[in-house]
């Protein structure tokens, strides 16, 4: 499958419905000339299958376990490690009735003042990750890739301040006066994010009980 990496580059993401299925090996193949596929957690397999679930259902400290099948908030994925996944790709692989579409911010259209410019490379927060919880700011820098990222998740970031936390509420507000690009699923669509520049969250749907939200997802470094 071609992909077109420039409107990739300008959009910081770009959505393909295919209509097609395509299955897990030439998925794999497309995650290969993104860059290197990763593992999401430790231990788990290099392509993770996404169902709405209920939070008692859900693993520990995962979104689902604070949010169940409900909405999701705008975030950073794979905050949790030390140096997020640059892209995030999503394949939907069954999808029957309504069901819950995917929101997506692109940073780069929030105009940040100097004041929190800095502060977004100096405030610390802890980032909860079982054993390995570690210390990181909410904007990092890649010397392989020459670009800087935003590393943004309410359910793992704790602010080690009052100074971080005011920077957290504020990076918020900004959030909050964009408006979202809405991803309404269809079976075989496959979305590729700029995880270091767009968040991505789980909209709402009038979803019923019989319907089916199955995506799968590669984290790529």
């Amino acid at each position: 499958m071609d992909i077109n990496l420039n409107k990739l580059r300008d959009n910081g993401w770009i959505f393909v419905s295919t209509k097609k299925l395509i299955n897990q090996d030439n998925l794999l193949q497309l995650a290969l000339d993104l860059g290197e596929p990763i593992p999401s957690r430790l231990n788990s397999t290099l392509i993770d299958i996404l169902v709405p679930m209920d939070a008692n259902k859900a693993k520990p400290r995962s979104l689902s376990a604070v949010y169940g099948v409900g909405q999701f908030p705008l975030h950073t994925d794979t905050a949790y490690i030390k140096i997020p996944a640059r892209y995030v790709l999503l394949h939907a692989k069954q999808i029957e009735g309504e069901v819950q579409p995917t929101t997506l911010l692109d940073l780069g259209k929030i105009g940040f003042s100097q004041d929190l410019e800095e502060r977004l490379d100096r405030c610390l927060y802890t980032i909860a990750n079982s054993r390995h919880s570690f210390l990181a700011t909410l904007r990092g820098y890649s010397n392989i890739h020459r670009k800087k990222w935003i590393r943004f998740d309410s359910s793992c970031m704790r602010p080690t301040n009052k100074e971080a936390s005011v920077t957290m509420n504020e990076l918020n507000e900004s959030i909050s006066k964009v408006k979202l690009e809405i991803i309404n699923w269809s079976q075989g669509d496959i979305l590729i994010i700029d995880n270091w520049r767009c968040l991505h969250g789980r909209g709402v749907a009038n979803s019923s009980a019989k319907a089916v939200r199955v995506i799968e997802r590669v984290t790529i470094l």
